[in-house]
């Protein structure tokens, strides 16, 4: 499974590199909120991948600038993120391809089309859409997708600066259980909770007075409602905001699990590319 990521700009936190899982699991919410959106990035420098040519011209997954931005399955290739397919092609010849886009913003999905590191032609996905074009020569083919849009309304709880007061100082450990779209960034010093269960789970470095700060994004103009339990038993209950709320509570070794009471999400837009079938022909000599 792919995790997410958590980046911190200024005081809020954004998840990345979670289309994929976003849209496979959001029917386990209700509705609405704070925007995450992936918007066009630049084309990256693609070196050659391949020693030996493919007569066939046999596509692979060449890279991705999102977290399952590419994803090959029995229908296709799904450029679920901005990403590039690619192959070595032996001889000139002919490539021809279905695809299917789905436009958002009023901008249709673009293909960019690369052979030997210069871009030479591009097209722009309007529903289904057959393609023929002429591969001039051999090399490395590659076909990107660079202008991938992704919105989401999503609630979400944000913590950091974890310590128990005179006892073990900040050392502890962060658990995200499968489906729990959390992560814990170590390097900023924080986690975030956007699900009721699975519960994130944090293991103290020991018992004490624990204190930590927690702030709330909003969906539907509503802000999370959190819950954190010991021992089988409820030890605090929070109503978040957009300022940081202050948490001070008593605790033992014992995992503590918070979860997000009023969990809340939406898909508001998304843009894609599917490359249903796509077919190498040589030119005869």
């Amino acid at each position: 499974m792919i995790k997410a990521l958590i980046c911190i700009k200024g005081d809020h936190a954004m998840i990345c590199g979670m289309k994929k899982i976003l849209l496979a699991t959001l029917s386990v919410f209700s509705c609405c909120g704070v925007f995450y959106m992936f918007y066009k990035v630049p084309e990256p420098k693609i070196k050659m991948l391949e020693k030996t040519c493919s007569e066939n011209g046999n596509f692979k997954i060449g890279g991705m600038l999102d977290d399952g931005g590419v994803i090959l399955d029995d229908r296709g290739f799904l450029m679920n993120g901005n990403g590039w397919i690619y192959s070595y092609l032996c001889k000139p010849g002919f490539i021809t391809m279905n695809v299917t886009g789905i436009s958002s913003d009023g901008v249709s999905p673009e293909i960019n089309i690369n052979l030997n590191g210069q871009k030479f032609r591009s097209f722009k996905i309007y529903g289904n859409k057959n393609i023929k074009f002429e591969v001039p020569s051999r090399g490395l083919l590659t076909l990107g997708y660079y202008n991938d849009i992704f919105k989401v309304d999503l609630r979400m709880a944000t913590f950091r600066n974890f310590r128990i007061v005179r006892t073990c100082s900040s050392d502890y450990k962060i658990e995200t259980p499968l489906g729990s779209l959390a992560n814990w960034d170590r390097v900023n010093d924080a986690w975030t909770v956007i699900k009721k269960s699975p519960a994130v789970i944090l293991f103290p470095c020991g018992e004490g007075m624990m204190q930590l700060s927690a702030y709330g994004q909003s969906a539907a103009n509503i802000f999370p409602k959190i819950e954190l339990r010991q021992n089988d038993s409820l030890i605090g209950a929070f109503q978040l905001g957009e300022k940081e709320t202050h948490i001070k509570i008593s605790v033992d070794k014992s995992p503590i699990y918070i979860s997000l009471v009023n969990p809340f999400a939406r898909l508001l837009d998304n843009r894609d590319i599917r490359i249903n079938s796509i077919y190498f022909e040589s030119k005869v000599p």
